[in-house]
């Protein structure tokens, strides 16, 4: 109903999946010769657990940032400036499973990497109701579990909260790395089933009265519910799942920002061939 009203009042709204390289010191910077500043990237580099086998030189990733990013510009929000309202969805390590304010950083070096093309409105409608539905499940099981920062790291990092969402919408992700555990996935998929038994039952009489309004709602947890299953892991990465890891890697740091990026690329490159040789 929101997006049909912005819509209905002349915005646009825009939903897609989007990652960037995150920035620990924002500011930081150095004053050069002829009074002009640059940027001192400060990002945190991490092995992802593949080595070269020929010399066995380890690829590593840029930490980064991700999540469902809704984009709503019309005449009405953003009247009188270019910005329009730019949100993001993901668990936060503030401890809150959410839509929060886009705040990412403009870094000269850095850029947005959309991991896949904008939705149309038929999947943004179903994405943004899916948010609600993980925000209820993660926030849940935090809360439940008495979870440090509402989750965070535990359940998954910002990435596997918006992932989940595009993997169930599209049957695929592009998005690099995935760090869920076994574990809470279990408890994830189990809470989502949980919430689905009681919506059937709250909304049963709705339904009967002829009323669609809970009907999308559960078809989309049957969609989570298997997205979660489904959802890959690069906690462990075996010669099976290198060659979908090295994929999922490029296309996340389409622009190689760092030599070690580069350097990583190539390594995921031969080992995923290889393995393609000899697997598939």
């Amino acid at each position: 109903e929101l997006i049909q009203g912005l819509e209905d009042t002349g915005h646009t709204v825009q939903v897609c999946p989007r990652v960037i390289i995150s920035n620990f010191g924002m500011q930081f910077c150095v004053k050069e010769e002829d009074g002009s500043f640059t940027t001192i990237p400060t990002s945190v580099f991490l092995r992802t657990g593949i080595e070269r086998s020929s010399d066995s030189k380890p690829a590593y990733f840029a930490a980064p940032h991700g999540g469902m990013d809704v984009n709503i510009s019309g005449p009405l929000i953003g009247k009188g400036t270019n910005r329009p309202a730019w949100l993001q969805f993901y668990v936060s390590i503030g401890g809150l499973t959410c839509f929060h304010p886009d705040e990412d950083q403009d870094a000269p070096w850095a850029a947005k990497t959309s991991l896949a093309d904008i939705y149309s409105r038929e999947d943004a409608v179903r994405a943004i109701r899916m948010c609600a539905i993980v925000s209820i499940t993660f926030n849940r099981i935090a809360t439940e579990f008495n979870l440090p920062f509402g989750g965070y790291g535990i359940l998954g990092m910002c990435n596997d909260s918006s992932t989940l969402i595009d993997f169930a919408l599209r049957g695929q992700t592009n998005s690099y790395p995935l760090l869920s555990t076994g574990r809470y996935l279990n408890h994830i998929v189990s809470y989502l089933i949980k919430y689905k038994k009681e919506l059937s039952s709250s909304g049963k009489s709705v339904v009967e009265s002829g009323s669609k309004v809970v009907e999308p709602v559960i078809n989309d947890i049957l969609c989570l519910i298997k997205s979660t299953s489904q959802l890959p892991s690069d906690l462990h990465i075996s010669p099976a799942t290198l060659i979908g890891m090295s994929s999922r890697y490029e296309k996340s740091y389409g622009g190689s920002i760092f030599e070690s990026t580069a350097d990583a690329k190539s390594i995921l490159r031969e080992m995923a061939d290889t393995a393609r040789e000899y697997l598939e």
